[in-house]
């Protein structure tokens, strides 16, 4: 599909956005302050330090530098929530290239280094091409053209490692396997919440295992006699690809 402006130029593209997030985030933080400078002359400990960030942000953005450069004060731990400015958050660029280009334009890598942003590149023409093909074909083509996964794929896995999310599955006798995401470090006990707040409450212990280790011992009775299927408790960190089967 052509550019709508009839050129090529992917750090001018991302340039763009940025200049109109920036300014979404000046628009909100100055509303927010004008209430929050109010709640301040009452002479509260945490509205004068959310004031006092909010002035701060005010000027970062106003000067074209985004709102995650601006530390939020420890007497303010609810400021950033507060405002939910969109250049705190976390930056993808997704490119779209020709077929057969596997890396990023050169002059985008330095300007995503600098917005501290990752950079993933997929060719729009070659995945619609793929998805009219049957798996098996789809496979032996991804392989001629030195592609190793799916453009999907590799965008879901650059937004987890982005937002450093793991995911966890939850399976059982009769009942269909979900996977479901957990932040990186979290807990079983975490993770019981993530499948509802009852089952949370309820935490006895967990049965856990590799989903990998799962399907090759052909499910849980072989899981449990080739003693990779564990019973772990409340404070066990949930690893990327557990499946995880909580006792209550």
């Amino acid at each position: 599909m052509a550019h709508p402006e009839g050129r090529v130029d992917p750090v001018g593209d991302a340039e763009l956005i940025e200049t109109e997030l920036l300014a979404a985030d000046l628009e909100s933080a100055e509303r927010r302050l004008e209430r929050v400078a109010k709640q301040a002359r009452s002479g509260d400990k945490e509205a004068i330090a959310e004031r006092d960030w909010l002035e701060a942000v005010v000027d970062a953005l106003s000067a074209g530098r985004p709102a995650r450069e601006v530390p939020v004060p420890e007497t303010a731990p609810d400021a950033l929530r507060k405002l939910s400015p969109l250049t705190a958050k976390p930056v993808l660029y997704v490119v779209n290239v020709d077929e057969g280009v596997t890396e990023a334009p050169p002059e985008l890598v330095p300007h995503a280094e600098q917005m501290r942003a990752r950079v993933v590149v997929i060719s729009a023409r070659v995945e619609a091409e793929l998805r009219e093909l049957d798996p098996g074909e789809a496979e032996e083509m991804r392989h001629e053209l030195g592609i190793e996964r799916s453009g999907l794929e590799r965008l879901i896995r650059a937004a987890f490692e982005l937002l450093d999310l793991i995911s966890f599955f939850t399976a059982d006798t009769d009942k269909e396997a979900m996977a479901r995401t957990l932040p990186r470090g979290r807990t079983a006990y975490d993770a019981a919440g993530r499948v509802h707040t009852d089952i949370q409450r309820a935490f006895v212990r967990a049965e856990v295992v590799a989903w990998d280790e799962l399907v090759d011992a052909g499910g849980y009775v072989g899981a449990r006699e080739r003693g990779t299927l564990r019973i772990e408790g409340r404070n066990y960190v949930v690893q990327d690809g557990d499946v995880v089967h909580i006792r209550t």
